[in-house]
C-alpha cells in the first residue's frame, strides 16, 4: 500500500514540476506612464467608494458638499474629485479627496494641501446657524490648516442652491 501512495504522489509532483508542451512565459509589459492634464499634473484616480454610511444629517457625502463660515469668510468644496478651500485674504487650496470616515454623528476627511500642510474636515450632525443668515443647516463644519482652526456649516450643494439667504425654497 505505501509503495503505491509513494508512486502516486511521485507521479502528481512530476506532473506538476514539468508541463510539457507548453511555450514558455512571456515577459511582463512595462508598466504605462502615469497620466498627466493638460497642465502636466497628474491625474487625480477616482476614489473607491466609501465604506459604510455615506450620508450624515441627510447629506450624501458621496456627492457635492459645500462648507462655509465667517470670521473669517471661507468656503470649502468638497466635490468627488477634489477639496478646494478659499476666503477672503487667504490663497486658494486644493487637495485630493480621500473620502470621509463615517463614525456615528461624524465624518472626517483627513488629507494634506498644498505644501504638505496637514488639513482635516470634519463634519458633525448637528443644526447650525452661520451667523449672517437665517438659513439653518444640517452640519457643522470644522476645517483645520495646520495651525489654523475654521468653524462653520455645511450643507449639500444642492440644498444650498435651492433655497435663499432665509431658508425659503428660490422661485
Amino acid at each position: 500500500m505505501r509503495v503505491a501512495v509513494f508512486a502516486a504522489f511521485s507521479a502528481l509532483a512530476l506532473a506538476a514540476c514539468g508541463q510539457q508542451g507548453q511555450a514558455p512565459a512571456e515577459p511582463a509589459a512595462p508598466a504605462p506612464a502615469e497620466p498627466e492634464t493638460p497642465s502636466g499634473e497628474p491625474v487625480q484616480p477616482p476614489r473607491p467608494a466609501p465604506a459604510g454610511p455615506t450620508t450624515l444629517g441627510g447629506v450624501d457625502l458621496a456627492g457635492e458638499v459645500n462648507a462655509l463660515g465667517t470670521e473669517p469668510f471661507w468656503g470649502l468644496e468638497i466635490r468627488p474629485g477634489g477639496l478646494k478651500l478659499a476666503g477672503v485674504d487667504r490663497p486658494e487650496l486644493r487637495t485630493p479627496n480621500p473620502g470621509p470616515q463615517v463614525e456615528g454623528k461624524t465624518a472626517v476627511w483627513k488629507t494634506s494641501a498644498q505644501g504638505g500642510a496637514p488639513m482635516t474636515v470634519t463634519l458633525t450632525e448637528e443644526r447650525c446657524s452661520d451667523g449672517m443668515s437665517d438659513r439653518v443647516y444640517p452640519l457643522a463644519a470644522k476645517v483645520e490648516v495646520g495651525p489654523e482652526t475654521l468653524n462653520g456649516c455645511a450643507i449639500s450643494y444642492a440644498e444650498l442652491m435651492s433655497r435663499d439667504e432665509t431658508g425659503a425654497p428660490r422661485r
